[in-house]
């Protein structure tokens, strides 16, 4: 049942997330898309009409954004999903079920197509065993997984700290379970609900969804790595997650410190040194912890965080914001 609940929490707030952010992409884009709709339509809209535009998108300045917000949910809830503006003046409802049909019927047909196609072939290579079509079957399987097996053949390793491997060779779903975080993003969200940018981003470069990498190569002290380029140092910095690693290049005076030390905090918005807040961190106070290993490293002029801009300053300025700023 837990699972379930779970589970249902997690499509919910994925709904709740994707519409949040489609009621907010019109008000946060340049432009006036009033505006545009009637330059578009120029002399088949009458100008006097513009106050009412606005409010039948539910654009009205004369609201709040809140009650724009709840009115727009309430519309949804009611099942009114407005007027197009690529299509005015089409109701969206209208589009939708002209065009319901045509994509159920495709994806229906590829579905049984593939399912049933699949399911043959499966079962005809089963039964002609070591035939052509046997070996046949599994090159097809090969040739999808071209991208990662040149990227193998051209030598490209993993390396990871020892503590942080199992959640890439479970995948990254697992980090919630190796490395929870200490706090929900929900009450980040509804602080700042443009915030729901940050794991959206996330979500659609496959952070929640990349494939698990069994094959990596872990070190587990900060000896330096001497068959990667450059010979980084790694600098165990615990905190994000239990492995959370710098990379140092003594020679150059640089410093990769990933999550553990970021000028950009996408959930709070906080921009200037500052640790990730604790919507993505597992142990706030080993990451502050951390930063005392930071101002160790005496050699460092240029340092490249996982998120926001470079840091050219001095490194114990940086690590004396970062603490400034605390936890969030």
């Amino acid at each position: 049942m837990k699972y379930f609940l779970q589970r249902l929490f997690f499509y919910v707030f994925t709904a709740w997330a994707a519409i949040t952010v489609n009621f907010f992409i019109p008000r946060l884009i340049p432009g006036d898309p009033v505006m545009s709709l009637i330059n578009k339509n120029r002399g088949q809209i009458d100008p006097k009409s513009i106050a009412s535009l606005y409010v039948l998108f539910g654009l009205d300045k004369h609201q709040s954004l809140w009650s724009q917000y709840t009115g727009y949910w309430s519309h949804l809830l009611g099942g009114d999903l407005g007027i197009s503006f690529s299509n005015y003046p089409t109701p969206v409802l209208t589009i939708l079920q002209n065009s319901l049909p045509w994509t159920v019927a495709l994806a229906g047909i590829a579905t049984v197509v593939s399912f049933a196609a699949g399911t043959f072939l499966g079962v005809l290579s089963g039964w002609l065993r070591g035939s052509r079509l046997d070996i046949l079957l599994p090159v097809t399987t090969f040739i999808s997984s071209i991208p990662a097996f040149w990227l193998r053949q051209a030598g490209a390793d993993i390396w990871i700290h020892e503590h942080d491997a199992a959640i890439l060779r479970d995948g990254p779903r697992s980090a919630l379970r190796h490395a929870k975080p200490e706090r929900s993003m929900l009450p980040y969200l509804l602080r700042r609900p443009a915030a729901i940018t940050t794991p959206l981003h996330l979500a659609r470069k496959g952070a929640f969804t990349a494939p698990a990498v069994p094959a990596v190569r872990v070190f587990d002290a900060d000896r330096r790595l001497d068959g990667v380029p450059g010979r980084p140092q790694p600098v165990l910095l615990p905190g994000h997650t239990q492995g959370s690693t710098a990379y140092l290049f003594p020679e150059r005076g640089l410093l990769f410190t990933g999550d553990a030390l970021v000028t950009h905090d996408g959930l709070t918005g906080h921009t200037g040194p500052t640790l990730v807040c604790r919507g993505f961190t597992h142990d706030s106070h080993a990451a502050l912890t951390s930063l005392d290993r930071l101002d160790e490293l005496t050699t460092v002029t240029h340092l490249l965080p996982g998120h926001g801009q470079p840091v050219t300053a001095d490194l114990r300025t940086a690590t004396r914001r970062a603490r400034h700023t605390g936890q969030r």
